[in-house]
């Protein structure tokens, strides 16, 4: 019975998996590695180690293009810069958005919104507050 339970392990061992989060692989320096607090697990130092991009799943606040519209001028905050692009879903491959910075100029509140108008879908992408800089020409708005 020993025999078969080693047979048995020696013959499983070489297909084991590792499992390995390389977000959280924290990458080590001469100085050490970066400390992990379990009650506060923010690092001290950014620990991204990722080789190549990867998919990202974020929580973004989506509705409907009129009620983004609404949400935005509520806060004053108008169309300063729009451009187009393309975005996957996850019901099509590549479908056309609009990407605009809505600001409010006396506050200098912004938000970054992503319109699909062909599925009638508006998506908060980031928020922040101060002036739009365009380094390449040394423009400030």
């Amino acid at each position: 019975m020993k025999n078969l339970l080693l047979i048995l392990l020696l013959t499983l061992a070489p297909f084991s998996v590792y499992a390995s989060d390389p977000l959280l692989d924290a990458p080590c320096t001469d100085d050490g590695c970066p400390e992990f607090n379990i009650e506060n697990p923010e690092p001290k130092e950014p620990r991204l180690n990722v080789p190549n991009p990867y998919w990202a799943v974020k929580p973004v606040q989506c509705t409907t293009v009129e009620n983004m519209i609404a949400m935005v001028s509520k806060y004053g905050e108008v169309p300063s810069i729009r451009f187009e692009g393309m975005v996957s879903t996850p019901t099509q491959p590549m479908v056309i958005a609009n990407y605009v910075i809505a600001m409010n100029p006396n506050t200098q509140t912004w938000t970054l919104i992503e319109f699909q108008t062909a599925n009638d879908q508006a998506c908060i992408l980031a928020t922040g507050k101060g002036e739009l800089i365009f380094k390449s020409d040394g423009i400030k708005t």
